[in-house]
């Protein structure tokens, strides 16, 4: 079974501070807050990620995993987010892609792999 750590061992988490909002006309009135639909419900994004997961081992997986997560937090912290919220938005995301690969691992749709 794939285990998934959210961010390499090695690398120290190191959130940007949000960029600071733009100076608007008095004529525009702000709308709010940016209210994304929250990452661990992107059911698309998640099945294609956990299948390209299982299809790939060791460091191979790793590297892909890593790299889908750092984009994620890119995105997010260029929208304005908190750190606190992406990693509360990216520890979701990562739960439900090993929902999806131990579902995976259920239906009996894993190539390979360690057998338990």
């Amino acid at each position: 079974m794939t285990k998934l750590p959210l961010f390499p061992e090695h690398n120290i988490i190191s959130f940007p501070p949000a960029k600071p909002t733009p100076k608007r006309s008095p004529c525009v009135k702000p709308s709010g807050k940016i209210a994304p639909f929250p990452l661990a419900r992107r059911a698309s994004m998640i099945r294609r990620l956990a299948a390209e997961l299982e299809a790939r081992t060791g460091e191979f997986r790793d590297g892909f995993w890593f790299d889908a997560i750092g984009a994620l937090e890119e995105q997010l912290g260029e929208v304005g987010f908190s750190g606190e919220e992406i990693l509360r938005q990216l520890r979701g995301f990562r739960a439900a892609v090993q929902f999806e690969i131990d579902a995976i691992g259920h239906r009996g749709g894993r190539q390979g792999g360690d057998a338990a």
